[in-house]
């Protein structure tokens, strides 16, 4: 079929080709026959069902752990999802063409059981978090051991806030009845007692590699620093700032012993009066 009955409702004229210098008479849509060189991402006209020119680049799927928290809707956010967002669908029809929508998770309230709060809490969950949930065991350990990424929820970290601080208040009951004499939790202590050196000691070592890193030097250790704070106290020593030898005293019996004396006395004294004066003989009267 000619151009001219295909294209009939469009305009022909003639123009030269950018490249070549070939003059053509066609269409406007066919002026230049390296179109897509310098309109790549231009949409041209639809003929019928058959579109003359794609985008060559198409939008990517960004997967939920490299999103941020603002590329989250306020209902991912107020849920427990696993980073399952809503979705761009297409529907497709002759009468209407392409139509774009959005496609949510489904999201029921759910009514799961918290061991280390001891309740059931309502909560809005969806079918896929649903399932991590029982992959995990238990709401417990869902919370506490998915990662941030991949929790992607504001109720989330509230619900690992709340339950770590449930925890300590757990843990130091437990140290407080090891510590009255309970040795039915005594095993757990330790292991408490131990997991708590164990963090301090990683987030010194934390601690010591962002200064590390920001001042450019080696961190002194505990070590360094007691061979530097005796190395001072001997030179004050030897300079005479500072005494070696100190000052006897008497112990602190010893300087409490005229206190207690000089408060029990009156005492002594008021009873020694009433005393003798009971024992005064009662002249009659004549």
């Amino acid at each position: 079929m000619a151009l001219h009955k295909l294209f009939g409702r469009y305009k022909t004229n003639k123009q030269k080709c950018i490249l070549c210098g070939y003059v053509k008479t066609s269409p406007n849509v066919f002026n230049n026959h390296a179109f897509a060189l310098y309109n790549i991402q231009v949409r041209t006209a639809v003929f019928g069902r058959k579109k003359l020119f794609f985008p060559k680049y198409k939008r990517k799927a960004v997967p939920h752990y490299k999103k941020k928290e603002y590329m989250f809707s306020n209902e991912t956010l107020n849920s427990l999802s696993h980073g399952q967002d809503w979705i761009t669908r297409i529907r497709t029809s002759e009468h209407r063409g392409k139509t774009f929508y959005r496609q949510h998770p489904l999201r029921t309230f759910q009514r799961l059981w918290s061991d280390i709060l001891g309740y059931h809490l309502w909560l809005p969950v969806s079918d896929h978090a649903l399932q991590k949930i029982q992959i995990a065991g238990s709401l417990d350990r869902y919370i506490l051991c998915t990662d941030k990424k991949n929790l992607a929820s504001r109720l989330g970290e509230h619900l690992r806030y709340v339950l770590l601080r449930a925890l300590e208040r757990k843990e130091d009951e437990i140290i407080k009845q090891v510590l009255n004499g309970d040795q039915q939790f005594l095993p757990i202590a330790y292991q408490i007692v131990l997991r708590q050196e164990r963090d301090e000691h990683n987030a010194l070592k934390r601690r010591n590699k962002k200064l590390r890193e920001i001042y450019g030097h080696k961190v002194p250790s505990v070590d360094d620093w007691t061979r530097k704070e005796l190395q001072k106290r001997v030179q004050m020593i030897q300079t005479g700032q500072l005494s070696q030898i100190m000052p006897k005293e008497p112990p602190l019996w010893k300087q409490l012993v005229p206190f207690f004396e000089a408060q029990h006395s009156p005492q002594k004294s008021t009873i020694d009066a009433s005393a003798s004066s009971t024992s005064q003989p009662i002249h009659e009267s004549k």
